[in-house]
């Protein structure tokens, strides 16, 4: 042992020397088999042995789960290989040892053998993404079998946690909510399984408390950062995992009535709740989702109101989402009014470049979806008219997937007659920009909506004027064949991964900074104050959508008679403007 003390740095690095220069690691010397084989039964049984002795050691210890790791990148995976053979071990280790492996030192930037895991895990993207394929044997005298990096570690951290010593789990899951909240999607994946495999393995309060627990969170996260991201995914998979009985709870706990719980509520998914509690959870969801839109449409349209006004439609759409039935004639009204209010304040001039109005633009669309096949004909003109506006190569990807379900939309209906040339004329212009664009989720998702808007809509004579070059035709055709449009080749593809894991490292490394300098907190950022020129600007937009109110009743003037107390409500609007003046 005073040896072997002595020793740790350079095991360590021979270790990982070993492993990174033998199959599966993408860094492995190319060999021969009859080699492979004699190294693996005898220098790396031999290598193996080491680990029990050495994990005895304190400065081996120290050494190995140090927060501090410079390692160059080929030893990241020799790294993370060794941090799971130390998982593996812990059941076998005195309970001591077990306590001082799973919990952190900040005097000596130790960290948990958990949190060394996934931090190491995260690093190794390219054998993720390759994916690098290990062999286990499930059981002794059986097959090999074939396993990913990514199954490798989530099984090996998911077995350890059923050996667990109970005054581990604190520090586990300590964990796992960091390692959710982290930067790195993988990171965050990982402990997203591992987490729903300690919900499904623990006892039915165990998982009750954790959705109670990310619930808050989601409630307290009210704008959308990443961390929103990862904790809504997690919210809606535990819930899935909630018995019976903890689903009422939940729903007593958060009630979908009350306006405080609509932003929790928008991130739900609906199916997720049993069938019997479905119905009023979706009316209670509907009703104060129509009032709080109402309510907010009537404010002054400033930045917090419109903030809260996207919270609320997007709980309306979440509502009307996951209705197993078409919405009732009271239901469908009150749509109707939400989205005549809507139009009333969008146009292109205001809408262009504003994050939080083009937000608006995209859920204005999703709730225009449900009511499209029976809005006026000019309606459907003008909406498709605003979206030609709006969507353009420059515009942001999460506006063009919000029309490209639009599109698809309009593939199921029948156009009314007297819009029918105006309408598809924009929707094969609007398809064969989409199916050009250049960001690959976009133009993926562009090929699939064009697919099936093909397969779908009665007006097949506009689906050639969609594919507009020979490229488009290509990739259309290609992948309606379910061909690959590229071949990349196992080395050049390794390239890549390598090329893009340095950008990563690279962009995760200035993120770290950031954090250390100041943490990211989950509240709510404090109110700047008002600014004075803040009132020119609501006068501005007020007199805007006003302007656009006339000129939409001067077009419907132009196509229908009027109503009889148009003149009446005219003629008060002409007094108020007269107020106004003088004013």
């Amino acid at each position: 042992m005073p040896f072997l003390s002595t020793s740790c740095a350079c095991l360590h690095q021979l270790y990982l020397q070993i492993h990174s220069s033998f199959p599966p690691s993408l860094s492995a010397v190319s060999m021969s088999d009859h080699h492979k084989n004699e190294i693996s039964s005898l220098f790396i049984v031999v290598l193996e042995s080491l680990i029990p002795q050495l994990l005895s050691s304190r400065s081996f210890m120290e050494l190995v789960l140090s927060d501090c790791q410079d390692l160059p990148p080929e030893h990241h995976f020799a790294h993370c290989l060794l941090l799971i053979n130390i998982v593996n071990k812990l059941p076998t280790l005195p309970d001591d040892l077990q306590m001082l492996l799973c919990s952190c030192s900040k005097s000596s930037e130790r960290l948990s053998i958990f949190k060394s895991v996934f931090r190491s895990f995260a690093r190794c993207s390219p054998e993720i993404k390759f994916p690098v394929v290990l062999q286990v044997e499930l059981e002794k005298g059986q097959n090999f079998l074939n396993v990913t990096f990514y199954q490798y570690v989530c099984t090996h951290l998911c077995s350890c946690i059923v050996t667990l010593l109970p005054g581990c789990f604190a520090e586990l899951e300590h964990t796992l909510l960091n390692a959710v909240l982290s930067d790195r999607m993988l990171e965050s994946l990982l402990a997203i399984d591992v987490w729903c495999f300690l919900a499904r393995y623990g006892t039915a309060e165990l998982c009750a408390h954790h959705v109670k627990m990310i619930a808050l969170l989601v409630k307290a996260c009210n704008s959308n950062v990443y961390h929103l991201a990862h904790l809504t995914v997690l919210l809606r998979r535990l819930l899935y995992l909630l018995d019976a009985d903890n689903q009422v709870e939940f729903i007593k706990l958060f009630p979908p009535t009350q306006e405080e719980n609509i932003y929790l509520w928008q991130h739900v998914s609906l199916s997720s709740i049993p069938s019997t509690l479905r119905t009023e959870v979706e009316v209670g969801l509907f009703k104060v989702a129509v009032s709080q839109c109402s309510k907010l449409l009537k404010g002054k349209g400033i930045l917090e109101e419109i903030k809260q006004l996207n919270i609320s439609l997007s709980a309306l759409v979440t509502a009307c989402q996951f209705s197993q039935r078409t919405l009732n004639g009271e239901q469908e009204s009150d749509v109707k009014d939400i989205i005549s209010q809507l139009w009333s304040i969008l146009s292109v001039k205001q809408i262009s470049g504003e994050p939080f109005l083009l937000e608006m633009v995209c859920l204005f669309l999703d709730l225009f979806a449900f009511v499209v096949r029976n809005v006026d004909p000019t309606m459907l003109k003008q909406v498709v008219s605003l979206i030609s506006s709006l969507c353009h190569e420059e515009s942001q990807s999460h506006v063009k997937l919000a029309v490209l379900n639009f599109l698809l939309l309009l593939g199921r209906i029948v156009i009314p007659l007297e819009v029918q040339v105006a309408v598809l004329s924009k929707v094969s212009n609007l398809f064969s920009m989409l199916l050009a664009d250049k960001t690959w989720i976009v133009k993926h998702h562009a090929i699939e909506a064009f697919a099936q808007f093909a397969e779908e809509t009665i007006y097949e004579e506009i689906v050639p004027q969609c594919l507009n070059s020979e490229e488009t035709k290509n990739s259309v055709v290609w992948f309606l064949n379910q061909n690959n449009l590229l071949t990349e080749e196992n080395n050049r593809r390794l390239q890549r991964l390598k090329e893009e894991k340095q950008v990563l490292e690279t962009f995760f490394g200035k993120a770290t900074k950031k954090h250390k300098e100041g943490p990211i907190s989950l509240e709510p950022a404090a109110k700047r104050p008002r600014q004075a020129t803040s009132t020119d600007e609501e006068f501005k937009t007020n007199i805007e959508a006003a302007e656009k109110s006339l000129i939409s009743i001067q077009s419907l003037l132009q196509e229908s008679a009027k109503p009889q107390w148009l003149p009446e409500k005219l003629s008060h609007i002409q007094n108020l403007l007269i107020k106004i003046q003088n004013c």
